[in-house]
């Protein structure tokens, strides 16, 4: 069994609370689009691909912006500013100690920057998705036709 006396039973209640706050923030966008569409009275077209695009745009946009944000910073702090310190330059200090925060602590914006994301996605996809999916039942040049 686990020793659980480092923290008392009102420490763990709150570690318990903000890792259930965390996660479902994490989650949402997952968890929106499906309330959005399963909350309509009139069926929604391809409610599981709605979920999907949602989710991917919103998991999509979040990892793009860390890596194309986080790779450049991270090796102009690694091999360009120890160079230029060396030879006096002290310009760009703030970036360096602006990268150390981005990488320490990118994860306590992820939940709220994904929460964010989903809500905005799901606003703006929502009134466009029924012409998007009559648009892709109407295309059917990608279909196979068997050789005859």
């Amino acid at each position: 069994m686990a020793d659980t006396t480092a923290f008392d039973a009102k420490t763990l209640t709150y570690i318990a609370c903000v890792a259930s706050v965390y996660a479902s923030l994490t989650w949402l966008p997952v968890i929106w689009p499906l309330v959005v569409t399963h909350r309509e009275r009139k069926p929604f077209p391809r409610r599981w691909l709605f979920v999907a695009t949602v989710a991917s745009l919103s998991y999509g946009v979040v990892s793009a912006f860390l890596v194309l944000l986080t790779i450049p910073l991270t090796a102009y702090s690694s091999y360009i500013a120890p160079q230029l310190a060396i030879d006096g330059f002290r310009g760009t200090d703030w970036l360096v100690e602006a990268n150390g925060y981005v990488v320490d602590y990118w994860w306590l914006a992820l939940p709220i920057a994904l929460a964010l994301l989903a809500l905005a996605v799901t606003r703006k996809l929502k009134p466009a998705w029924a012409v998007i999916c009559s648009a892709m039942t109407a295309n059917n040049s990608c279909m196979v036709s068997p050789c005859t």
